[in-house]
């Protein structure tokens, strides 16, 4: 059984180093952001848009099961074609889920009436949510590989991208939609650049290999 190689000391402090150095700069950027947003849109739509946001990102729980910890301890120990096996059939128990977080999320924007206020706002920022969730799928499988500096920035790509868009579409107009708009198309953007779209082989669904995923991924929720 082959394992991951362990990543030399040099490139992963280096990947470190522009990990804090990336986030860093992100976050002091968007610190600002979010105050001069406040006053754009005033602190009742703003903050409506951030909890909104933040609801969408906590339900997607019910995507994972746990089953990311699993993954992060089986794909380290798996050869090539096991590990390559793993990841498609976990992308694959993954979409299956996706219809139970859009039912579980649906519900709750309804129940608390984000849903009847602001529609599409929820919407956009629904589908951000699932994007964001995927993406921080994608670190983990970077992560495991040991490609730090990938990860450094897949770990910003979302916020890095919002900020031109904040500026181009949002600032001028005032309009909350759009926020929810571009917060939606920063985070497909991101995924589509930062994911690792070529570590999953294009293999069949192994139904067997996703019932003992859910099985060993159940003590660990």
């Amino acid at each position: 059984m082959r394992r991951l190689p362990l990543p030399r000391v040099g490139r992963f402090t280096g990947a470190v180093g522009l990990f804090l150095v990336l986030n860093g700069a992100v976050k002091l950027t968007w610190l600002l952001m979010d105050n001069l947003l406040q006053d754009q849109f005033g602190h009742a739509a703003y903050g409506q848009y951030a909890s909104i946001l933040q609801l969408t990102l906590l339900l997607t729980a019910v995507y994972d099961m746990a089953s990311v910890v699993l993954l992060v301890r089986r794909l380290p120990q798996e050869s090539d074609e096991g590990r390559r096996a793993l990841m498609r059939t976990y992308v694959g128990l993954r979409a299956l889920m996706a219809g139970a977080y859009l039912i579980v999320t649906l519900g709750a924007l309804a129940l608390l009436g984000h849903w009847r206020v602001a529609p599409h706002l929820s919407l956009a920022l629904l589908l951000a949510a699932v994007a964001m969730n995927w993406l921080a799928f994608g670190r983990t499988i970077w992560q495991v590989e040991g490609q730090w500096a990938r990860d450094a920035w897949a770990s910003v790509g979302d916020k890095l991208l919002l900020l031109p868009l904040v500026v181009l579409l949002v600032w001028s107009s005032g309009d909350l939609n759009r926020l929810g708009w571009a917060t939606l198309v920063a985070a497909a953007l991101a995924l589509l650049l930062c994911w690792p779209w070529g570590r999953i082989a294009r293999l069949p669904f192994d139904r067997k290999l996703a019932e003992q995923v859910v099985r060993q991924s159940a003590p660990l929720m």
